[in-house]
């Protein structure tokens, strides 16, 4: 499956292949959402400050580091990760999977029992969004919706017999549970202008996670 080109956040993070909190000191983060059960655990937050271009990068790793914290604040999983050679963040000797996001201010994490998994955030405001909607055959108005739905499904290594820009195009997008491939998925907006899609195993897709993320 090849990803698209086009990105929109303008500072992607390329972490060393062995990334955790010993890499830097986190900044200050304010949680916009959070779940946890026994399968499933998900940390959405917004860090402080307008870093420029050079600092973006840095503040970002800085974020992922403190949202992992609180997620792991049990001990429950490594304090370390890799990524394979995709890019794709995974534990060592650890069952659970690892899904991250970030775009701007904002930073994403998830880690489940079993997969597929995948999380993306995008903010909204950027360039070309009306000329992608008519390339790609998306309604305006869920552009940035739909365009995680796509990242996050490639992050959990989601294929089909059709393309997979062409599932996201016919995908009833909600934050209730809906069908996505073998998976589900789900599409919400943590914040004014932030817009969020989460692929978890359709077992994972409980009535509390979502309860929480309707209403957060």
């Amino acid at each position: 499956m090849r990803r698209l080109q086009y990105r929109f956040s303008p500072i992607h993070t390329r972490m060393s292949k062995q990334t955790g909190p010993e890499m830097t000191s986190p900044t200050q983060i304010h949680s916009l959402f959070t779940y946890n059960d026994q399968q499933l655990r998900i940390i959405i937050g917004e860090f402080f400050g307008n870093p420029d271009r050079k600092q973006l990068k840095h503040a970002q790793r800085a974020a992922v580091i403190n949202l992992y914290k609180q997620l792991n604040i049990d001990g429950k999983f490594p304090d370390t990760w890799s990524k394979d050679p995709n890019g794709k963040p995974h534990f060592h000797h650890h069952p659970w999977q690892l899904s991250i996001s970030h775009s701007d201010r904002y930073v994403a994490l998830v880690v489940a029992s079993h997969g597929p998994l995948g999380i993306d955030l995008q903010t909204h405001g950027r360039r070309h969004q009306s000329r992608l909607s008519r390339y790609l055959n998306w309604p305006e108005s869920q552009f940035f919706h739909r365009w995680c739905l796509y990242e996050a499904a490639y992050k959990a290594g989601l294929t089909g017999s059709r393309s997979l820009l062409e599932l996201v195009a016919d995908a009833e997008l909600s934050p209730q549970p809906f069908s996505f491939l073998n998976a589900t998925g789900h599409c919400w907006s943590p914040a004014p202008g932030l817009s969020a899609a989460l692929i978890t195993a359709t077992d994972l897709s409980t009535p509390a996670l979502c309860t929480s993320l309707i209403t957060s």
